[in-house]
């Protein structure tokens, strides 16, 4: 079962030309063909928060444990509290969201490996009662919260060189 969402679709348009000897068809039309836009750049958790519509999947899972898009989207909304369970989930759900919508993840493969050992079979709150010491959790949330926000690895998405703006004649003279 394919649970990555389209995020951009291709259209292909077919045209054919007709000439006296040759009449035009009778039929013409569009095939869309959906696909998942990738993009080599990350997002913060605050943006996926606030995005769900955007999330490249509709379950993840954390440590052993599978959570559904609405779970997803409760963890987002617990507040922390003392519990490194809930921050590192946090940051894992956004590393994770990051990876499944194309952002590499040589830099954080392992850490995000050792995150879900750690998780292990704890249910994160508010969905279970899970909960870990926040300095067992804090350098992969320090870790997976600089891959988030572009500081490791990926650049932010949305932080891009503007395009330089030229005309066609100089563009023409560059490749004469």
């Amino acid at each position: 079962m394919n649970f990555l969402r389209p995020r951009l679709a291709a259209l292909i348009l077919a045209v054919a030309f007709a000439s006296a000897a040759l009449p035009a068809a009778s039929h013409a039309g569009n095939i869309a063909a959906p696909g998942v836009g990738k993009q080599d750049c990350t997002y913060t958790i605050g943006y996926w928060k606030t995005h769900p519509d955007q999330w490249p999947v509709m379950t993840l899972t954390l440590g052993t444990i599978t959570y559904n898009a609405s779970q997803l989207q409760l963890i987002f909304n617990q507040p922390v509290q003392g519990n490194g369970l809930v921050s590192l989930s946090q940051q894992l759900i956004a590393a994770k969201f990051n990876v499944a919508q194309g952002a590499s993840d040589a830099t954080v493969a392992a850490t995000i490996t050792q995150a879900d050992a750690l998780i292990a079979n704890k249910v994160c709150p508010p969905i279970g009662v899970g909960s870990l010491p926040p300095g067992q959790t804090s350098a992969m949330v320090t870790t997976l919260d600089l891959y988030n926000t572009g500081n490791l690895g990926v650049p932010h998405c949305g932080t891009t060189t503007a395009a330089r703006v030229s005309t066609w004649g100089s563009l023409k003279s560059f490749y004469r």
